[in-house]
This record gives C-alpha cells, sequence and structure tokens, in this order.
C-alpha cells in the first residue's frame, strides 16, 4: 500500500510593486492510498482527479524506496506562458533591478550592479509561482524571485521590447523578375 499526496492550486493574478505576475494559492491537500505500482497509480488517480476539479492545477507526488515520481496537471491552456518554477514554490518576496542601476562592462550582453539597487517587495503568505505571464514596469529589466529553495532571476518582458522585435515581413517586388541587373543571393544566372 503506498500513499500519493496531492496538492490542489487555484490561480490568480497579482501585483507586488511593478511587477505583476500570475501565481497559485493552494486550496486543497489530501493524501490517497493506493495499491500496485506507484507509477500506474498516479496517472490513474490524475485522470480521475482532472474529471472532479478542485482547482487550476494539481500535483500528485508518489514515493517508493527508490524513486519520488511526480506529476502535475493543470486545466487550461498555457500557451504564452513562461516557465518560472520547476515545480509549484513558494514565493517569499521578489527585488527588480532597474535600467538606471545596471552599468554595462567590456562583453556584450553583460552588466554590473550594485545589490544595494535592489527594490524587495513581500508576497502574501501561500503564494507559489510555477509557470505564467510576467509583465514589469517598462524601467525593470530583471525581477529576482526569491522561493522557497532558492533564487530565479529572470529577463522581465517590456512592450517596448516586445514592439521592437516584431517586425513585419518585408515584401518582395514580384515586378523586377527576371531584370538580369537584380540577381540576388541564391538566383542563378540566365545564359
Amino acid at each position: 500500500m503506498a500513499k500519493l499526496q496531492v496538492r490542489w492550486f487555484k490561480r490568480r493574478t497579482l501585483t507586488i510593486g511593478p511587477v505583476e505576475l500570475e501565481v497559485m494559492n493552494p486550496v486543497a491537500d489530501d493524501t490517497i492510498e493506493v495499491s500496485g505500482n506507484v507509477l500506474d497509480s498516479m496517472l490513474t488517480e490524475a485522470d480521475k482527479l482532472m474529471r472532479n476539479r478542485k482547482g487550476d492545477f494539481v500535483i500528485i507526488v508518489g514515493e517508493t524506496p527508490e524513486t519520488k515520481y511526480v506529476i502535475g496537471e493543470g486545466v487550461r491552456d498555457r500557451a504564452g506562458t513562461r516557465q518560472l518554477s520547476a515545480l509549484p514554490r513558494r514565493l517569499l518576496k521578489l527585488a527588480v533591478i532597474r535600467l538606471g542601476s545596471l552599468s554595462s562592462v567590456q562583453t556584450e550582453g553583460m552588466a554590473k550592479f550594485s545589490l544595494s539597487s535592489l527594490e524587495w517587495y513581500d508576497a502574501p503568505p501561500d503564494t507559489y509561482i510555477f509557470d505564467g505571464p510576467l509583465k514589469a514596469e517598462d524601467d525593470v529589466e530583471y525581477v529576482v524571485l526569491q522561493l522557497e529553495d532558492g533564487i530565479r532571476i529572470v529577463r522581465a518582458p517590456r512592450l517596448a521590447r516586445l514592439l521592437l522585435s516584431l517586425r513585419p515581413p518585408v515584401s518582395q517586388d514580384q515586378g523586377s523578375q527576371g531584370d538580369e541587373s537584380e540577381e540576388g543571393e541564391g538566383s542563378s544566372p540566365e545564359e
């Protein structure tokens, strides 16, 4: 006989300081006793649990003496989200690194900042993060997430950066075909 630990989460959008992100709050904890192969039992229980939903996301943990299995199952389309943690982890607080506090160095893609320039904000109790959208004010370059098991630093998406990366395709002039003076790369000369 094995025991499965089941935790349900409800998703919501939360603003902490200059950052808006999707968080999860635990809404139910259950223990299920199963017999037989732990992994097969977990998959069977996951199917049953998703039909009788208690929240938006469930984590099922089962252990054998050799292995710990973890299954996470959500209930809605997660397109356009970013992974913020490998598993749902409690968010203790977050900090932001603003553009004005960064100083460039000789190596491209590298910058220095002072630890004293971090702006820290406390998270509400029982706030977990896993995946989801993350938005920040335009002058925020990085968001530092202090989780229960470590720190994660993510680059903050800014509208200005997104607009620069979404350029429409360049239209090609179809009227210049056959004009030998405008042969481009990849065209073969006519003989």
